[in-house]
């Protein structure tokens, strides 16, 4: 899939769903595969970073949500 198609899919799932549900999808795909990588490769290191990505993610949407900047569907 080119840079082109994956911003076209994810625009298609902005579009569905709005910004925010898709961050907050982020922030969990970011989670499970920290849970996945820990499990099941005992990578702790790269777990950690995983974590990392899901925290900073989910802090993207507490702000917007704190400065009520929250864009809805269709926006």
């Amino acid at each position: 899939m080119t840079k082109q198609e994956t911003q076209d899919v994810l625009e298609g799932m902005v579009d569905a769903n709005g910004l925010d549900e898709v961050i907050d999808m982020l922030s969990d795909v970011c989670g499970e595969k920290a849970d996945h990588i820990s499990t099941n490769w005992q990578e702790e290191g790269l777990a950690k970073d995983w974590r990392k990505a899901s925290y900073y993610i989910n802090a993207v949407l507490q702000y917007r949500t704190i400065n009520a900047v929250s864009i809805g569907h269709g926006a």
